[in-house]
């Protein structure tokens, strides 16, 4: 397991900074209730293999292989992926003064990682729903369960990561919807 890297506090407007993503249905992030516009399906595929490693560093390769999986992979991969990655800084980090370290999305030895709260990731909170409403039926709470499970199923939109492909996205998208079938 690789570890997470803690998010940093300081600096900036954290309630107007802060971004929450959802990818139980299309990919998508809000900033201060406002959709961001994700660009091209690659460029949010390098950000759905980045979100769904949240806080963990994300090797270049790693990314590179979820992107183009089973595709004509360019000579430039690396670049691309480069690429992808300075546009998403500059959308999730539009105030991003010339020669500050980068908060959101920041460069590791190998990678790239993406910081942010988990409790903005639409992702971690249908999970947290779920653990939720298993322990309120285990105190015999049935009220408390079904409003934690009603919870969680208003937070699917779609099918994750619609329009996306890929191993990372496609191992998601089983693993959600088999929590999403237990848990009916």
């Amino acid at each position: 397991m690789t570890k997470k890297v803690p998010i940093p506090r300081e600096g900036g407007n954290e309630v107007n900074d802060q971004l929450r993503y959802r990818a139980l249905g299309p990919l998508s992030v809000q900033r201060a209730g406002r959709e961001l516009d994700l660009g091209w399906v690659k460029q949010q595929s390098v950000l759905a293999t980045l979100l769904v490693e949240m806080n963990r560093p994300v090797p270049v390769a790693t990314i590179i292989e979820a992107v183009w999986h089973g595709q004509q992979m360019p000579r430039d991969a690396r670049n691309a992926v480069q690429t992808y990655v300075s546009r998403l800084r500059r959308l999730l980090e539009p105030c991003h003064g010339v020669g500050r370290p980068h908060r959101v999305l920041v460069s590791t030895g190998s990678g790239y990682l993406l910081r942010g709260d988990p409790a903005l990731v639409d992702l971690e909170m249908f999970e947290r729903h779920l653990v939720t409403a298993r322990k309120r039926h285990q105190h015999g709470d049935l009220p408390a369960a079904w409003t934690q499970l009603d919870m969680a199923f208003h937070l699917w939109q779609g099918h994750p990561f619609t329009g996306l492909d890929g191993p990372v996205v496609e191992a998601q998208r089983r693993r959600f919807a088999d929590l999403r079938l237990t848990a009916r």
